[in-house]
């Protein structure tokens, strides 16, 4: 029987080190490989912006030239630290924020009012790259939220069965008690 459980234990440990291992090459190798991708897809964007600056396509100090300058700068900047969290608390941010709100409204206005499609593909490229990063960190999310609701919900369980427990036994001793004032000797 002993043989067996060990069995059991060594089995889990090769698992729990076979996945670790895994995680260890994804986030070591690959998604920095990915982050690079996406990093050189974001310079290939901001330069193609300033080439429409360049040829006169856009006005170089515009709002639409600028907002998309800054928010392809902060992308580029931030997305070998982006935490999906620090994110969530931005969009939370964003939407209490009524000017910048009609920042944006402003600036859709302008879009549609502009005949420039070199202009209106970067906006698509980069919603794209910005919808793939958020589909990249949401995985990454998911695999660790999933685990820890698991965890948490055991807990929860186990406090609801120590719970059951206290008031089971409480009911006893007072079961007890009456038991013995009630009872005839």
């Amino acid at each position: 029987m002993t043989q067996i459980n060990s069995m059991v234990l060594i089995n889990f440990f090769l698992i729990f080190v076979s996945f670790w291992a895994c995680w260890y090459v994804y986030e070591r190798y690959y998604r920095r490989i990915e982050i690079d991708r996406r990093r050189y897809r974001l310079f290939a964007l901001r330069d193609r912006l300033t080439l429409l600056v360049m040829k006169g396509k856009i006005a170089e100090g515009s709002t639409e030239h600028l907002f998309l300058l800054t928010v392809l700068n902060k992308t580029i900047k931030s997305i070998n630290t982006f935490r999906i969290t620090s994110f969530l608390r931005f969009i939370i941010r964003l939407y209490d924020d009524k000017t910048f709100q009609e920042y944006i409204e402003k600036i859709h206005g302008q879009l549609d009012q502009t005949p420039n499609t070199e202009y209106a593909a970067i906006i698509q490229e980069f919603s794209q790259l910005a919808a793939e990063i958020m589909a990249d960190n949401m995985f990454t999310l998911k695999i660790i939220f999933v685990p820890v609701s698991i965890i948490a919900w055991i807990f929860r369980f186990q406090n609801k069965l120590t719970d059951m427990r206290l008031r089971i036994k409480r009911t006893y001793q007072n079961l007890r008690e009456t038991e013995k004032k009630f009872a005839f000797t």
